[in-house]
């Protein structure tokens, strides 16, 4: 398995839908930027301002990222995940 070390801070958790089919999330904001070790295989997407990766029980979240995204891009190029 594959790891990146990513800072991160605030984030959206995304936990599924309600019975009405409205999307359950939490924010949690006011974090300060820490730095987190992420299996790659956990990566969903990346833009600008936050990773999306694959939680526990079927969860999704979006993480506010410090490392900006042509670094990102590139040590994900760097290990032969990322091809654009």
């Amino acid at each position: 398995m594959t790891f990146i070390e990513l800072t991160v801070s605030n984030q959206i958790i995304w936990h599924g839908y309600d019975d009405k089919n409205k999307e359950i999330v939490e924010e949690i904001t006011g974090q300060q930027p820490a730095k987190k070790t992420v299996a790659v295989s956990r990566i969903q997407s990346f833009t600008e301002k936050y990773v999306l990766v694959s939680s526990g029980f079927g969860r999704f979240a979006y993480w506010e990222y410090h490392d900006g995204y042509a670094a990102l891009k590139s040590r994900l190029t760097q290990i032969g995940l990322h091809n654009a």
